[in-house]
Order: C-alpha cells, then sequence, then structure tokens
C-alpha cells in the first residue's frame, strides 16, 4: 500500500530526542541572555505584510501572505524579528525605560530556503547610542558560544558607511558577488583585517575609523580575545535596515549569528531611538553541539499484577518525587515491554510481580524486579 506523503515540503518534525537538546541549548542561552540584564518578550507570528515591506524594503515574493477575513488587508507569517521589534516599542514606548534589553525566540518563514521554518533566538538593546553597545551585543553572543565550548568560528565586522563608499567606486551587483578584481586600485577593500590592524586601512571614512577605535578598545574591556575578530570592508549589509556596524559569527557549517547598528529603522516611524542587536541560529548551532540534554532520573515501570496498583502507586511516588516515571500499559510479553522501554532510553527498569523474579534475554538496562508487597518499602527508603 502507498501512503500519500502528508508533510509539507520545507518544514520538518523534531524527535523528543531532537526536542530535548533544543531545550538544553534555549535554556542555556536565555540563562545567559538573562544574566546580561535581557527579559523575555513574545511576539507574534502574524502581522500586516505592510509592516515588514515598509521596514525591509522588501516585496516578500518568497513569504507566506494570505487576507485578513474582516478587512482584506494582506497578512504575513513572520519575515523577520527585527520589524516586529519596532512596532512593539511603537505600542508601549510610553511604558519603556531605556536602556531597553529584550530577548524572544520563535521561528521566521520563507519559502527560499531548504527549510521553510528557521528557529532563532533574537536580542535588542534600545535607547543606547555608543559602540559600547554594539560591543555588548558581540560580547554577549561571544559569552553564550564560550559556555558550550565553541571555538572553531571568526567574527566578521563590517560597516554600513564602508559599504557605501565601495559602492561609489565599484558596481553594486558586482560588490554582492564579490566578483571585483584585486589589482583595482581599491584592493584593500577586498581583504580581511584583523581588528588590531583596523589603523592600516586607507581611505576609511573617518565615522567608520572612530566606529573601529571605539568597538575594539570595548571588546579589550570586555576581555575578548581579538584574535578570531576580522573586519571586511567589503562586507554587504545583510539587511536594508542596518545603518551603521554590523557582525556575523562565522563557521564553516554555516552562519552562527549575526546582528547589527539598525538606528534608521526607528526613523521610518518618525522615532529618534538608537538601537543594537543580535540573533542567533539556532538550528545551525545545534548542527555544530554534540549537546547533551540534562539527565534527570526516569524510571520505566513494568506492572505485570492483574490489579496494576502497585505499579500506579509506585510511580505516584517517583513523580512526586521529581523523578520522571513512565508505565507500560501495552499488553505483550515481558521482553518486548523491556526491549521498549531501553530503547526508549531508560536504563532503571522496575518489574513488578508477584513471583518477585524472572528469567530474561534482555540484559540491556538496570532491571529491578520487586514484588507488591515491596512497593512501600522502595517508598520509605
Amino acid at each position: 500500500m502507498t501512503i500519500e506523503k502528508l508533510l509539507p515540503f520545507g518544514v520538518k518534525d523534531f524527535y523528543p530526542s531532537e526536542v530535548e537538546k533544543l531545550k538544553a541549548l534555549l535554556g542555556e542561552i536565555e540563562k545567559q541572555l538573562s544574566l546580561w540584564g535581557y527579559r523575555e518578550i513574545k511576539l507574534p507570528y502574524i502581522e500586516y505584510k505592510e509592516l515588514f515591506s515598509k521596514t525591509l524594503k522588501e516585496d516578500l515574493e518568497d513569504g507566506f501572505i494570505f487576507p485578513e477575513r474582516e478587512t482584506g488587508k494582506l497578512l504575513a507569517l513572520r519575515w523577520d524579528f527585527t520589524p516586529q521589534l519596532v512596532r512593539f516599542v511603537l505600542h508601549t514606548r510610553n511604558k519603556i525605560n531605556y536602556p531597553l534589553r529584550v530577548y524572544y525566540k520563535g521561528e521566521t518563514f520563507k519559502s527560499n530556503r531548504q527549510l521553510w521554518e528557521d528557529y532563532s533566538v533574537g536580542f535588542e538593546l534600545l535607547g543606547a547610542p555608543s559602540v559600547e553597545a554594539d560591543a555588548e551585543i558581540i560580547a554577549t553572543i561571544k559569552t553564550i558560544f564560550d559556555k558550550f565550548s565553541i571555538k572553531d568560528y571568526h567574527i566578521v565586522i563590517g560597516h554600513r558607511q564602508a559599504y557605501e563608499s565601495l559602492k561609489k567606486r565599484i558596481p553594486e551587483n558586482l560588490l554582492k558577488e564579490k566578483t571585483f578584481l584585486k589589482n583595482l586600485p581599491w584592493e584593500t577593500y577586498t581583504k580581511l583585517f584583523p581588528l588590531k590592524e583596523y589603523k592600516q586601512i586607507k581611505n576609511l571614512p573617518e565615522v567608520v575609523k572612530q566606529d573601529l577605535e571605539k568597538l575594539y578598545g570595548w571588546l579589550k574591556t570586555y576581555d575578548l580575545n581579538t584574535e578570531n575578530i576580522f573586519f571586511y570592508p567589503a562586507e554587504v549589509p545583510p539587511r536594508e535596515y542596518y545603518s551603521g556596524l554590523f557582525f556575523s559569527f562565522v563557521h564553516k557549517r554555516g552562519i552562527l549569528a549575526r546582528g547589527g547598528r539598525y538606528d534608521k529603522l526607528f526613523k521610518e516611524f518618525g522615532l529618534n531611538i538608537p538601537a543594537t542587536g543580535g540573533a542567533i541560529k539556532i538550528l545551525n548551532l545545534l548542527e555544530v553541539l554534540d549537546i547533551k540534554a540534562t539527565q534527570r532520573r526516569k524510571v520505566y515501570i513494568i506492572d505485570t499484577t492483574a490489579e496494576k496498583r502497585a505499579g500506579w502507586e509506585l510511580a505516584k511516588y517517583f513523580r512526586q518525587k521529581g523523578i520522571i516515571c513512565e508505565r507500560d500499559i501495552v499488553p505483550r510479553k515481558l521482553e518486548e515491554s523491556i526491549k521498549a522501554a531501553t530503547n526508549k532510553g531508560y536504563n532503571d527498569i522496575i518489574v513488578i510481580s508477584e513471583k518477585g523474579n524472572f528469567k530474561t534475554d534482555t540484559k540491556q538496562g538496570n532491571i529491578k524486579v520487586i514484588k507488591p508487597t515491596e512497593v512501600e518499602k522502595i517508598k520509605k527508603n
């Protein structure tokens, strides 16, 4: 019999083991963000398409668009978090005490990539115009990556004004495709410079020089090792709304995090609010990390008695103690139940039997056999 494919292209399921790793990763990231003073907000999956079009300067042809039933206005699944953050501030600006530090997590939706759903954790620092704020964003991500012992990556810094300066000399299509020749007069723009060598870069706009000097100083203040941090004058801003410094954490498996300053985005709505932020690409990070979920004790109970009362009482006791406990309630042979338990990752298996012992060929896991009358003894110990 042929089974019709039910899962749409571009989306995936996460199995329990994957979800456990995802939760462990998110838990540590959120813990570190909270230590820096960032507080969580929750943003909706759906916004008016106009919000994304106005802020991103894109037509969203790769987005998921549908009409609002009551008004006919076009809605869109979340394309990018930053426009939502702007809208959030517009709605709550009278209640905000600056600097505002917030973070959020969730999916963005685009059909022009292998997975239509991409998962990220983003965080924003608003109300701070100085380069110190940009340095804090980079330092925060670096602190998070240090917690996971990620070392084989480098940080690439770009600047909007450096890009605009170069764009005056090189056609933009060649600049974006990185196909310009190195023997052109502006060849120094086409190489990576260690950040500590920023003073050797010639013909940079003054504002770029000043920002790089301040950034380098603040990163040193944060005790960051700058050996893997580079400035690339020809770096193309990944978003139109980036207005100053921006960055990417680059790994051989892809971009692990990126962000930058976007002061001009609020000016689209008549506000003068300095803003910078970053986003961690969770799915890319999961591919890089061999992360282990926090191991809690978990017990699998197989009650072979007719009433099953003893198994229920023991399971209730374990759960009250904060121990994960699953009961086997499928009618089958004992060996099959034990095999199912070990396949689920249970190494602590309790079999309740009137006989108090049995023979089995299954050697996996720590199998303990008890009589129903021994349940109370276990609870007391």
